[in-house]
């Protein structure tokens, strides 16, 4: 075969020879300053080809993965033959370009082999484009964007290299339904694979049991994620479980019947393990108390009855629980809730006024948030008598002093003066005052009473010893 190609380049070489006044290549290897090769830059020559005394022939030509550009120059002007050419060259990043003053020379046997250094940075980026499973994407489009952009067709081997100065690119490939792109730094020569993510192999099991702890068998459990669904039942320990699920989020139902129990989102990772509790049973109601107490004033009786309930619940949270209260005073129906008050209880109040004692017939009802309800047997609580609270004793100072009612404005005139001082008098005595005026006239009263005991008995026991004597 490579004998083949030098006997063709040897028969096209003496074909151009016979028609051109001279002939030869032109090869220019573009090197970045820090040694790696230049693919993409463009070398220009400028030659005569068809008129005497001018150089109005150009051929260009673009550096290969090697790095070289390579073109042949046939100069078929008539005599006089000039055999002088200017090659310029331009790096595909930019920056000033570089010319030379070149000469046709038989020495060089047919080809002139230049290099050109510029004074950029570049790096080798090796791409390989794959699938989801990681297979090679042969003849995939990689491109390449950042500060300079390029493009190329992958290989057999899903592979294409770039050279490119260092700087933040992102890099894509893409071949039918796949596309598929990353993110690089480039600071060094690296090699960037690019394509979809792997599947994921995650999996669920879902163990079902009710609020008592007991397994559920025979629920159905629904799966979907992304256009996918799936169902499986509950085994005799209540566990349905789902593998091989290319998804990181799923939508889980649980239902049995016709009945949905359950709906919620959940992550999915390599072993991922659900625990769901059904609520089938209703809340318990414990620890039922009645109590009352007279709220009244004298001569009016108004009872204050309190109820309070212990109410729990193995799902439903207790502040979550709606709790209310029946009850019945003689021909009067009441309807009213109980309110959350903490540790699971919950108290309602009312006030009656009538006499007591009289019946009060109740009944407590709970609910949970799935609807489950339960309540309590009709109970009778006697509302016994009691006294109402004592009338405190005003503070001095504390309540507004009540006017006096002037007793002396029916009194004749000569009398009213002096009574009218003798009121004055009196209504600046407190009740205290009174009270301890009270207590004086006791105490003199009981010393003179004992005095006067005690005189009359020694009088008697004298007079008695004189009628002896």
């Amino acid at each position: 075969m490579r004998t083949s190609f030098v006997v063709l380049s040897l028969i096209l070489a003496a074909t151009l020879a016979s028609a051109c006044a001279w002939v030869e290549s032109v090869e220019a290897t573009f090197m970045s300053q820090n040694g790696f090769v230049i693919p993409g830059g463009t070398m220009t020559v400028t030659y005569q080809r068809n008129v005497a005394n001018m150089t109005d022939a150009t051929a260009s030509a673009v550096s290969g993965p090697d790095g070289v550009a390579r073109l042949t120059l046939c100069d078929d002007a008539p005599e006089p033959i000039i055999t002088d050419y200017y090659v310029t060259v331009t790096a595909p990043y930019g920056g000033t370009a570089q010319s030379r003053h070149e000469t046709y020379s038989q020495a060089r046997n047919g080809t002139n082999r230049l290099a050109f250094g510029f004074p950029v940075t570049v790096y080798n980026m090796s791409v390989q484009a794959r699938d989801e499973l990681g297979s090679p994407l042969a003849g995939a489009n990689i491109s390449v964007s950042g500060p300079y952009s390029r493009t190329a067709v992958a290989n057999s081997s899903g592979e294409a290299w770039f050279m490119l100065p260092p700087g933040s690119y992102t890099v894509s490939a893409s071949l039918g339904s796949i596309n598929a792109s990353t993110r690089v730094n480039l600071t060094y020569p690296m090699s960037v694979a690019v394509g979809p993510p792997p599947p994921l192999n995650n999996t669920l099991e879902v163990v079902v049991s009710d609020d008592f702890g007991v397994p559920l068998q025979n629920f159905t459990v629904a799966l979907a994620f992304a256009g996918h669904s799936e169902e499986a039942l509950t085994n005799e320990s209540g566990a349905a479980e789902f593998a091989g699920l290319n998804a990181t989020e799923a939508l889980i139902n649980i239902s049995s019947n016709g009945t949905a129990f359950y709906t919620s989102n959940v992550t999915l990772q390599p072993l991922t393990s659900l625990n769901v509790t059904i609520d089938l049973h209703p809340p318990n109601i414990t620890a039922v108390s009645v109590s009352s107490h007279n709220i009244g004033v004298y001569g009016t009786d108004t009872y204050e009855i309190q109820f309070k309930a212990n109410v729990t619940d193995a799902v439903s949270p207790r502040e979550r629980l709606s709790v209310g209260l029946e009850y019945v005073i003689g021909t009067d129906k009441f309807d009213t809730p109980l309110v959350y008050a903490g540790n699971s209880t919950f108290t309602a109040k009312t006030a009656r006024a009538q006499q007591a004692p009289f019946s009060v017939f109740y009944r407590i009802n709970a609910t949970d948030e799935r609807g489950n309800t339960a309540s309590t047997n009709l109970t009778e609580f006697v509302v016994r008598h009691s006294a109402p609270p004592m009338t405190p004793t005003p503070i001095p100072g504390t309540y507004p002093t009540p006017s006096p009612e002037n007793v002396t404005s029916n009194i004749p005139e000569p009398l009213r003066g002096v009574a009218g001082s003798v009121e004055g008098l009196l209504s600046g005595v407190s009740t205290y005052m009174w009270v301890m005026v009270l207590l004086v006239v006791v105490i003199l009263g009981g010393t003179l009473f004992v005095f006067l005991a005690v005189n009359a008995f020694f009088y008697m026991k004298g007079g008695r010893k004189k009628k002896e004597a």
